[in-house]
């Protein structure tokens, strides 16, 4: 087989995009940092897994997310909009502080909102699970579109995620 001579050449010789990237990424990192001190950080990422526990179901949270929704991350996290957009918000501040351990405000800052309306989404949704009488501006989109057919859907993947991480 013939080498690419050029990225749009990667594209079509069958090579998947981000795996070229990761690849001209390390060739760049090896040469700049050397072989040995590259190697050296992938073997430290690679033996305390425990440390990066928490980063993985983080992760693993914004892939179902984006896969449940069909959008991007970036749209999940920065976008304005409505529907099924503040769905999926939603729903990732609530998974996000299941299962990571995590503080209302390290969620509001990923979100680039403030507190109280991460506060105020969450409480709501813990009233309408606690009460199905209770209704708010917010409680209507956990009764739409499967947001708790969802919302179990993800969590159930996430804890077997987890299951096999610790086990």
């Amino acid at each position: 087989m013939k080498k690419p001579k050029t990225e749009t050449d990667a594209a079509s010789f069958g090579a998947d995009n981000d795996v070229y990237q990761f690849a001209k990424y390390l060739y760049k990192s090896m040469r700049r940092f050397g072989i040995k001190r590259v190697g050296s950080k992938l073997n430290e990422l690679y033996t305390v897994k425990d440390k990066n526990i928490p980063t993985l179901i983080k992760n693993r949270i914004f892939d179902e997310i984006t896969i449940s929704y069909g959008m991007s991350l970036k749209k999940v996290l920065m976008s304005k909009e409505r529907g099924n957009v503040t769905q999926a918000k939603v729903m990732t501040m609530i998974l996000l502080l299941r299962h990571m351990n995590t503080s209302r405000a390290n969620i509001a800052s990923l979100f680039g909102l403030h507190v109280r309306a991460i506060s105020h989404r969450l409480n709501s949704f813990n009233r309408v699970v606690g009460n199905s009488n209770y209704m708010d501006r917010y409680s209507k989109m956990f009764f739409e579109n499967d947001f708790m057919e969802k919302l179990e859907k993800i969590d159930k993947n996430i804890n077997e995620f987890k299951e096999k991480l610790n086990g």
